[in-house]
C-alpha cells in the first residue's frame, strides 16, 4: 500500500484490531491441505481422429448448402421460363 494512500489509517486500524484478538496470529499457522479427489481423467491430446469428424461435419454442411442453393435456383429459372417465356423485352 502507498505511504500516501487516503485508506492507510482504514487499513492499519483494522490490521490493529485483528492482532488484538489474534486473528493474525491464527492466520499465520493455518496451512491448507488439499484431501479432494474427483477422480476426473487426464485430458487428452486432440489428434487428427478428434478433429476430423467436427470439420467433416461442417463441410458437408457447406456443400449440402451448395446444393440446395442450385437447386432452387435451377428451378427458379424454370419456373421463369414456363410461365414467362413469351414475354419479350425490347429495347429502343
Amino acid at each position: 500500500m502507498q505511504k500516501d494512500s487516503e485508506f492507510a489509517g482504514l487499513f492499519n486500524h483494522f490490521v490493529t484490531k485483528s492482532t488484538e484478538v489474534a486473528i493474525l496470529k491464527r492466520l499465520r499457522g493455518y496451512t491448507a491441505t488439499r484431501t479432494e479427489s474427483f477422480d476426473v481423467p487426464e485430458p487428452t491430446v486432440l489428434s487428427l481422429i478428434n478433429t476430423v469428424f467436427p470439420f467433416g461435419m461442417l463441410a458437408a454442411g457447406i456443400v449440402l448448402g451448395f446444393g440446395i442453393a442450385l437447386v432452387e435456383f435451377c428451378t427458379y429459372r424454370h419456373r421463369m421460363s414456363a410461365c414467362c417465356g413469351s414475354i419479350k423485352i425490347v429495347n429502343r
